[in-house]
């Protein structure tokens, strides 16, 4: 093996590029891990907001023990978890309906919410995800709606108020960080299914428990287990592979190789690396279709007389459309923000752009005081936020991405059989691809 020769190369440093670094080198393989930006964590992001005084988490956060992936690390490395109060224990619900602003008593507010979603979710999860983690198990039950968006099952259902249009608008806007029309039924359905067709339990995953000390510190743990040999600031311009291994050009022009290569980058950025030979057609749909979640995500700190935990939410026409508690302050809060339009805001951190779309989502009794925002849209190694399907695309284009194109592989969240879009996908199929690898070596076919 000469010192520009490894076993593997996997380019992109996310949970599961550091996974698939890891099971890699602990099988006794040598790997070079190649991420192009300045850190480790890929779309999640643990980082020091100096307008806020505080570390916060600037993209994936949540976990819950019906995860298994990272449940097993976080057991494996002794993490704790730590609540968000807002979603663990609100007081009030605000949120628009019919242009009005309401603030209800959580106790009063959620029957009503539960009612809602159950008749969203009707027994979809039950025939068509009866194995949750084998997504097209049921793939003909699957088809019969998987070209429905989520607002096309809301519009369906005749028997809801028009305040409950508007929640269910609201809330699975939230879950695609993107219009209600734009995201798939399936995709909802599917988080349901694996969250064992539990309204509560299905909160709880998306915005409830967080790692103590933050991703960072579990990425850092993995990585620490592993003997691959990191860079950073090295993006990767192209990957050229034949029956001996792999070719991988940097941007810089220097080449390195290996016998085998898994790219776990998201699906958005496919398409800014050469593959020679080229990538397999039937990814191209959806690589060229581009991330549906654009990633609007902001930690604010706001002025209010109210300072209750609690959670907001808006239709999709509003351009900030959930927040909820994180911490209580004497004279107020900080909250985490999601919006959809960041066409309405070009500095994700200014008080003065921020302030009346906060005022939209609250009422105008607060003031933000401080902010710190980041659009994922714009971050070129990520081209969006957590991977949510389109109509169709679940049936259409996930067996074709998940394929492998020997001696490449790929690994990342959006292609994951259960959890998409969430650290445990990630995680999955870094296990998943460096498996593969594995055998792959194994069997002398390389």
């Amino acid at each position: 093996m000469t010192p520009n020769s490894y076993d593997a190369i996997v380019i992109g440093g996310g949970f599961a590029g550091v996974t698939a670094a890891r099971e890699l080198t602990n099988a006794g393989r040598s790997v070079l891990l190649l991420e192009a930006r300045d850190r480790l964590g890929g779309r999640t992001h643990y980082e020091h907001a100096a307008s806020l005084g505080r570390e916060v988490e600037m993209g994936g956060t949540w976990v819950h023990w019906l995860q298994p992936h990272v449940w097993a690390e976080l057991t494996r490395y002794g993490s704790e978890l730590i609540e968000s109060i807002g979603a663990a224990a609100p007081e009030e619900v605000v949120y628009r309906t019919q242009g009005e602003l309401k603030r209800v008593d959580i106790q009063a507010a959620w029957p009503n919410m539960v009612d809602a979603m159950l008749k969203f979710y009707g027994n979809y999860a039950d025939v068509a995800f009866p194995r949750p983690y084998e997504p097209l198990y049921a793939r003909e039950e699957l088809k019969r709606f998987d070209g429905m968006s989520i607002q096309d099952r809301i519009d369906q259902l005749e028997d809801l108020t028009t305040e409950q249009r508007d929640i269910l608008n609201a809330y699975y806007s939230l879950c695609c960080d993107a219009p209600a029309t734009g995201g798939g039924l399936a995709t909802m359905v599917r988080w349901f299914a694996l969250s064992g067709k539990s309204v509560s339990a299905t909160f709880d995953m998306l915005t409830r428990f967080k790692i103590a000390g933050g991703t960072k510190s579990l990425i850092d743990k993995m990585i620490a287990d592993s003997s691959a040999v990191v860079r950073l600031d090295t993006p990767v311009a192209s990957i050229h592979s034949n029956e001996e291994g792999s070719t991988v050009t940097l941007s810089s022009g220097e080449t390195v190789r290996a016998s085998a290569v898994v790219v776990a980058l998201p699906i958005a950025v496919l398409g800014d690396v050469a593959f020679e030979p080229p990538l397999l057609q039937t990814k191209l749909p959806a690589i060229s279709t581009g991330q549906l979640c654009e990633g609007l995500k902001f930690w604010v700190r706001i002025k209010t007389r109210d300072a209750k935990p609690m959670f907001a939410m808006a239709p999709d026409n509003e351009v900030l459309n959930y927040a909820h508690t994180e911490e209580i302050y004497d004279d107020g809060q900080l909250l985490v923000v999601f919006g959809i339009d960041g066409s309405k805001i070009d500095d994700p951190n200014s008080i003065d752009e921020i302030d009346p779309h906060i005022k939209r989502l609250l009422g105008d009794h607060v003031e933000v005081i401080a902010v710190h925002g980041k659009y994922w849209r714009d971050d070129e190694f990520a081209k969006g936020g957590w991977s949510v399907y389109r109509p169709d695309q679940l049936t259409n284009d996930l067996e074709a991405l998940q394929s492998p194109q020997p001696p490449v592989f790929f690994a990342t969240g959006d292609i994951a059989n259960g959890w998409n879009g969430y650290i445990d996908g990630a995680i999955e199929t870094g296990i998943t691809a460096a498996g593969a690898v594995t055998r792959y070596l194994d069997s002398g076919l390389r």
